[in-house]
C-alpha cells in the first residue's frame, strides 16, 4: 500500500519584499516544497500540498493565490489544497493536523529558517516531519527591524 503525504508550506509573508521572487525565503519554501512533493510521488505515494491562510491585504492578491500561482509555474502536476482559514502560524499549524487526521496522512511542515524553531515548538509531541530552509528573508527595513527585536524571544512570540 502507498502512503499518504500532507505537505504544508507554514505560510511566509510574501509582502513588503525587495528584489526578486526568486531569491526570497518564501518563493524557496515553495521550491522546497515541490521538490519534496515530487521525490515522493515517484515512489508512487499520494501527496496533497495544504496552503492555509485566510490573508489578503487590500489591493493585492491573497496568500493563498501567491503561493498557489507560484506552485502551479514550477509543478503544475501537483495537488495542491486550500484553506481560506486562519492567518496566524499558530492555527496553520493547528489545521494541519486536524487535516492530516482527516485525510490519513502523514504530515510534513516545509518552513522557512526564521519559522523553523516556532513550528517546532507548535508541533512539539505529535507526529510530523519538518524541514527546513536556509534561505534568508529580504524584507523591508520595518520588518528586519521587528525580526531583530523579536529574534530574542521565544519562537512563539514570532507568530
Amino acid at each position: 500500500m502507498n502512503k499518504k503525504y500532507l505537505i504544508v508550506p507554514v505560510i511566509k509573508n510574501p509582502y513588503s519584499r525587495i528584489g526578486s521572487k526568486h531569491g526570497q525565503d518564501w518563493y524557496r519554501q515553495i521550491e522546497r516544497t515541490a521538490a519534496i512533493a515530487r521525490e515522493l510521488k515517484s515512489g508512487r505515494s499520494e501527496v496533497i500540498i495544504a496552503i492555509i491562510s485566510d490573508f489578503r491585504p487590500e489591493g493585492k492578491p491573497s496568500e493563498i493565490e501567491i503561493y498557489t500561482r507560484a506552485l502551479f509555474e514550477l509543478a503544475p502536476e501537483l495537488q495542491v489544497h486550500s484553506y481560506k482559514e486562519t492567518n496566524d502560524t499558530v492555527g496553520q499549524v493547528e489545521r494541519s493536523f486536524e487535516l492530516g487526521k482527516e485525510m490519513g496522512a502523514e504530515l510534513i511542515f516545509v518552513s522557512a529558517w526564521m519559522q523553523y524553531l516556532r513550528v517546532l515548538y507548535l508541533a512539539r509531541g505529535r507526529r510530523a516531519k519538518h524541514t527546513e530552509l536556509s534561505a534568508f528573508p529580504s524584507p523591508r527595513l520595518c520588518l528586519l527591524i521587528r525580526y531583530a527585536l523579536s529574534f530574542s524571544r521565544l519562537p512563539i512570540c514570532w507568530v
